[in-house]
């Protein structure tokens, strides 16, 4: 009989499966007895597990730091953050040169809105850096037509609900430059919140 053979991913999947087997019936036991475990701590460490292994199971579909495009390391962008003026030839030239391509930039949730009739589908206008009301800079910024799921919420403070004035460390693919609207449109990849 041929010995089957494992490999690390599975390993830590079988592992996740137990973990989570095992950790049921002990969730029991902590909250009944507060002072021998903390809680929180069994949770988070199946948590962080359970990150970690999402993380290798998705592998090259989460975007590296070297290939997003920041402030560091694209002048242009950095510049196109810091504009000031609401529409800009500058916008629909870095999308032009920049389209497809991955950005990685702080911005805050500046509206957002149902999408038509749905109650689970939103639009999310985005503005770079902290949020602000009376001033701004760099283009707004479009998530359309995406649920709170596609928005692949990360990170250890992850909010309960996702509303506006909250900023994210966002990464984004590039769609399209709206020139009448003078919106970026983007796809978003991941969202880190930010407190």
């Amino acid at each position: 009989m041929k010995k089957l053979e494992r490999n690390g991913l599975m390993d830590k999947v079988i592992l996740l499966f137990l973990l989570s087997v095992i950790m049921a019936p002990a969730n029991t036991i902590v909250s009944s007895a507060k002072n021998h475990l903390n809680q929180n701590t069994v949770r988070n460490s199946t948590s962080i597990l359970s990150k970690q292994l999402k993380e290798e199971i998705r592998g090259s579909s989460k975007p590296t730091a070297d290939k997003n495009i920041t402030i560091e390391n694209n002048q242009e962008f950095a510049a196109l953050l810091m504009e000031k003026k609401g529409f800009s030839p500058t916008y629909a030239e870095f999308v032009e040169k920049y389209k497809g391509k991955t950005i990685e930039f702080d911005g805050n949730i500046a509206h957002m809105m149902r999408h038509d009739d749905y109650k689970t589908r939103f639009d999310f206008l985005i503005a770079s850096g902290d949020y602000s009301e009376t001033e701004m800079s760099g283009p707004y910024f479009k998530f359309e037509d995406v649920s709170v799921f596609d928005l692949n919420l990360q990170g250890d403070n992850i909010p309960d609900y996702v509303q506006e004035r909250q900023k994210y460390l966002i990464i984004a693919k590039i769609l399209k430059y709206n020139e009448d609207l003078g919106i970026v449109f983007l796809e978003p990849l991941e969202l880190e919140y930010i407190d």
